[in-house]
């Protein structure tokens, strides 16, 4: 309801099933405005404002209680860094193009920069065309206190702009952290300090059109928890007319210390250019790659215990703008175990690295480095040299490891020796690979073994032909690679046919085995990387369970034969205990295509012990019963 007059507005609204706030108020239109007991509430905030405006002149004075940061931020298209109520209360008068006034800001409860505190404390007043902060003090009881002082300018007439801009500014400010809060509250729980304390001392000096930064940063006694254990954290900082120095910065994780050394210069307060060094001490820096699981028995993450880690050694430095920056240096493997490609699916693999980049780095291997993953597991020893821009890196290097397992058709070769050769051309990266490994093979009555030799000649990875491919056996020198290659799949199937049919397998059926070795070697592991990154599954393997009929018989030589027994499997991890999965196997029944579909479940009883369900759906021809079982499994892990 309202009523106007003489000259008078006067108004009165409370709430109902369409109003949500109370509001009252006088306005009085004349030479000079006026703003009467004009008051607007909703729940507990509130709003009490008075006000006198005249050509040139205003006269000032607004309460406002319990208001909510984040509609103050709204408002003024702020970022909301700053939650929780507050009190603020503003006066001021005079000249409008410069008022004297003073304003208050108080809070209780709140968080800025998700930073909590107990106390928000601001008095500032105005005169002249300037703020002069009598104090900011932010505080949470026994952790954290933050304190401001100073001058800046701060004008309401635009025409001012050209000369305020060039007024003097003068502002200090400590910050003490006496736990290491600020870095629990910022990581939102991810490091979690045990001990030590910061204390951050600066100022803001200069003009709006060059700010000078000075100040001086000292952590103390510093211990973290994270997913690596971080300890004796200790930290000297200084901050003189925009350029930072780092005179200390060393921490400790396993045995091994990490020293950071160097600069950043400041454009105001963003980043101009830097020069950072990162050196590791004699004893290495331990270094745990969450990113980067391994596989455990089961073949998926939801039951994973180990992730890659170890030693790093390492001298690498980093240097130029944030818009091209440059890092260049060597990093030597000690005591390392690792698995590439990783957990594509996990979002804290996520972290900005410009497109510009340039590298130029040395990955050498040194004592104790394993490669690890579903296939392989080697001892390895070489180098790589990654050089170039982030968006097209090239790699040159030789990687060689004669310790190790090879896990194909079913069986476990040791490697005797492999070697990966990576080559820049003007093309791109070519990648080479030679292998040599063996297997001890038993017949069928276990009472004679056989050491099978498998061979890879020096190939390009991408364009392995079955020629280079090789079996022989150990025992028997003269047997050629078809007869080598038939006792594997013999072994690995059980089968119960005559040697002598050996020289009738075809052309065909090597081609085959060539195909699922590029398959289940190289193509497999980039395959997982590409479906984790849809995220409908979290596992991807392949594998064989051919029938006894299918290396003696010849075939048609097209694509989908060449499947035949193959069995590819997907999963998925539903909850931290039950893990579902299918499988698709290309079978041939009546010299037609059968297809094998298959449902399984795990559910984790304890560490160590699984239901097991597979539950196989009927195929269309029904010329065999389903594969449905249920069962307890106990797993053990060495």
């Amino acid at each position: 309801d309202y009523t106007v007059k003489d000259r008078t507005l006067e108004f009165l609204q409370k709430t109902d099933g369409i109003n949500l706030c109370n509001s009252s108020g006088l306005i009085v239109f004349g030479d000079v405005m006026s703003v009467k007991e004009f008051n607007v509430s909703k729940d507990k905030a509130s709003l009490d404002l008075r006000m006198d405006f005249s050509k040139g002149f205003v006269n000032l004075g607004m309460k406002i209680s319990n208001i909510d940061w984040r509609f103050i931020s709204d408002v003024l298209s702020l970022p909301s860094v700053l939650e929780g109520n507050a009190d603020i209360n503003v006066s001021l008068s005079g000249n409008i193009s410069r008022p004297d006034g003073s304003m208050s800001i108080t809070s209780t409860t709140g968080s800025v920069i998700s930073v909590p505190y107990d106390n928000f404390n601001v008095e500032v007043d105005f005169s002249d065309n300037y703020a002069h902060i009598k104090e900011i003090a932010v505080s949470k009881r026994n952790e954290i206190s933050i304190f401001a002082r100073g001058d800046f300018p701060l004008w309401f007439d635009k025409t001012l702009s050209e000369k305020m801009r060039k007024k003097p500014i003068n502002v200090v400010y400590e910050i003490e952290d006496r736990k290491l809060s600020i870095l629990r509250y910022l990581s939102r729980g991810y490091v979690g300090p045990c001990s030590g304390k910061m204390l951050l001392k600066g100022s803001f000096g200069g003009t709006y059109e060059k700010i000078i930064n000075n100040g001086r940063l000292l952590v103390t006694g510093g211990s973290f928890k994270t997913k690596n254990y971080i300890k004796d954290m200790s930290v000297e900082i200084s901050l003189i007319e925009n350029l930072i120095k780092i005179d200390k910065f060393n921490f400790k994780s396993g045995a091994g210390k990490l020293n950071i050394y160097g600069q950043l210069e400041l454009d105001n307060f963003n980043i101009k250019d830097f020069d950072i060094r990162l050196v590791t001490d004699d004893k290495g820096f331990f270094l745990r790659v969450p990113q980067l699981p391994i596989p455990g028995v089961i073949g998926s993450k939801t039951f994973l215990r180990d992730y890659s880690a170890g030693e790093l050694n390492f001298d690498v430095r980093v240097q130029g703008t944030p818009v091209k920056p440059k890092v260049f240096g060597s990093i030597l493997l000690e005591n390392t175990r690792f698995t590439f490609p990783g957990d594509a699916n996990d979002e804290s693999l996520d972290f900005f690295i410009p497109e510009n980049t340039q590298f130029d780095l040395k990955l050498i291997t040194a004592k104790n480095t394993r490669f690890e993953n579903s296939f392989v597991y080697a001892l390895i020893n070489g180098f790589l040299y990654i050089r170039g821009p982030y968006n097209n890196l090239r790699t040159n290097g030789i990687v060689e490891t004669s310790t190790g397992r090879i896990d194909y058709l079913g069986l476990g070769f040791n490697i005797l020796n492999a070697k990966l050769e990576i080559i820049n051309a003007a093309d791109g990266n070519h990648v080479y690979i030679a292998a040599e490994g063996e297997t001890t093979i038993f017949s069928n009555a276990g009472n004679e073994s056989e050491t099978i030799k498998l061979i890879v000649d020096r190939s390009e990875l991408s364009n392995i032909s079955q020629d280079s491919v090789r079996f022989s056996s150990k025992d028997n020198p003269s047997m050629n690679s078809r007869k080598a290659l038939e006792k594997i799949t013999r072994t690995e199937r059980d089968v119960k046919a005559d040697i002598k049919d050996v020289e009738n397998m075809s052309d065909f059926n090597m081609k085959q085995r060539v195909f699922r070795l590029i398959d289940q070697t190289f193509a497999t592991p980039f395959t997982k990387m590409i479906l984790r990154k849809t995220r409908l599954i979290d596992d991807f393997r392949v594998s064989y369970v051919q029938t006894a009929d299918d290396v003696c018989v010849a075939k048609d030589q097209t694509f989908v034969n060449l499947l035949l027994g193959t069995k590819y499997s997907a999963e998925k991890n539903l909850t931290n205990q039950i893990f579902l999965g299918y499988s698709i196997t290309f079978d041939e029944l009546d010299k037609k295509l059968d297809l094998h579909h298959e449902i399984g479940i795990i559910y984790k009883l304890t560490n160590n012990l699984f239901l097991i369900g597979n539950y196989e759906l009927e195929s269309i021809e029904r010329f065999r019963q389903p594969d449905r079982r249920l069962m307890l499994q106990y797993q053990i892990h060495f």
